[in-house]
């Protein structure tokens, strides 16, 4: 009888964590019911639940300040005569003599 009862008790064991694990991850990423505005962490400007994710991507990246010359890009408050030295230099490493 003791055989039995360790037969009942251990495949009962692994079931809840395995169940719980299951809800839990079915709730949070596929709820349909529940709708999350995109918000820009930079301008604060909502967008709805269902906007383009590249296009919002887009949005939060137009913030950023792109050199004309190489493409690199600064955070939105990085010093503006930071950013305009940096873009200079390109021109400074290029000067023409026309001497």
């Amino acid at each position: 009888m003791s055989s039995e009862d360790d037969d009942n008790t251990v495949p009962s064991a692994p079931d809840p964590p395995s169940l719980l694990l299951h809800e839990r991850g079915t709730g949070f990423c596929f709820d349909s019911s529940f709708d999350v505005h995109k918000k820009c962490p930079l301008c604060d400007v909502m967008f709805p639940p269902n906007y383009d994710q590249s296009k919002f991507e887009e949005h939060v990246e137009s913030h950023w300040k792109v050199c004309p010359m190489c493409s690199e890009q600064f955070p939105p408050d990085y010093d503006q005569q930071g950013f305009e030295r940096h873009v200079q230099t390109h021109f400074d490493q290029n000067v023409l003599n026309f001497d």
